[in-house]
């Protein structure tokens, strides 16, 4: 499979919303990279598994996919920028083991200077 290229179809076993808990992680839905983006915190450690929807340099994920949404990426980073988060880890790039908040912070005021 590359780039572009369809999958075939994945059947999930659970659909997640928002608001489960699974092992201690909060299950939080972040559409805009896509429509199912979700992140997981630990509020007592504060680390948050961002995905695709915010990288430890303040980027961003894309938008420009199917289903892909500017206005629901820059509202996902908005609810994000509202947790205590010390680490963060993105699905590419490395880790970032302190500062959380602030990145985060700083991709909002990234994506609403039109930025991406």
């Amino acid at each position: 499979m590359h780039f572009g290229q369809r999958s075939p179809g994945i059947v999930p076993d659970i659909i997640l919303q928002g608001g489960e808990v699974i092992e201690g992680y909060e299950i939080i839905h972040t559409p805009g990279h896509t429509p199912g983006s979700i992140c997981l915190y630990d509020r007592e450690s504060q680390d948050l598994i961002t995905g695709d929807t915010v990288f430890s340099d303040g980027g961003f994920g894309r938008y420009d996919f199917p289903g892909g949404s500017r206005d629901l990426l820059t509202e996902s980073l908005k609810k994000l920028s509202e947790l205590k988060v010390e680490r963060l880890y993105p699905g590419h790039g490395v880790p970032a083991m302190q500062n959380g908040e602030r990145i985060i912070k700083g991709a909002v005021t990234l994506i609403q200077s039109g930025y991406g």
